[in-house]
Formats: structure tokens, sequence, C-alpha cells
């Protein structure tokens, strides 16, 4: 079973709140490149990539306890 978007938006939000919500939730669900949301969203060069990288591990995470 895969994480569906409103989950991952969701586990998002456990973690990060405003422009970095918006920011992640571009990358993650709407597959825009993390290049591109730290210009639209005025995050730090490569801060957005590890919050990126650390959702998706918890995403990962939350895979293989469900079996997926």
């Amino acid at each position: 079973m895969q994480l569906s978007n409103k989950q991952i938006s969701k586990l998002i939000e456990q973690f990060y709140q405003g422009t970095e919500l918006h920011a992640v939730e571009a990358v993650l669900i709407h597959g825009m490149t993390i290049y591109r949301a730290e210009q639209a969203f005025e995050q730090s060069p490569k801060t957005l990539g590890k919050k990126v990288n650390r959702i998706k591990k918890q995403i990962n995470l939350i895979n293989i306890v469900l079996g997926a």
C-alpha cells in the first residue's frame, strides 16, 4: 500500500509549516524540482533538499511498516 498525496501532505504538515510546507509539497506531490522550489519559495540552497530527503525517508519507513 502506497501513501496517497493527501497522506503525504498530512505527514509534511507534522514537520513543517508555512512556506517550508508549501515548498516541500511542491517537490514531493507536484513534481517541482528542488532548484525551482528553492527559488519560488525563497528557500536557502541545499536546505530544501535536506527537508525533502527527511520526508522521503519517513515515507519509505511508513511504506515498509505497511508492507508496500
